[in-house]
């Protein structure tokens, strides 16, 4: 048996979490945005910023 004490215990557990890439989220890039429908005409700004482009 190994003995640990709690901070190893926690980092060896962490590492085991981060290398798993079961928590690991993937960006969207800014070709998989889809435009909506009412932002017809706004793709160029809609793919530079959203925002902005709704609010047009």
């Amino acid at each position: 048996m190994v003995d640990l004490n709690r901070k190893q215990f926690l980092s060896v557990l962490a590492g085991g979490i981060c290398s798993s890439n079961q928590f690991v989220q993937s960006v969207p890039t800014t070709d998989a945005l889809e435009v909506p429908s009412y932002l017809k005409g706004y793709e160029a700004q809609y793919r530079n910023n959203p925002r902005a482009a709704a609010v047009e």
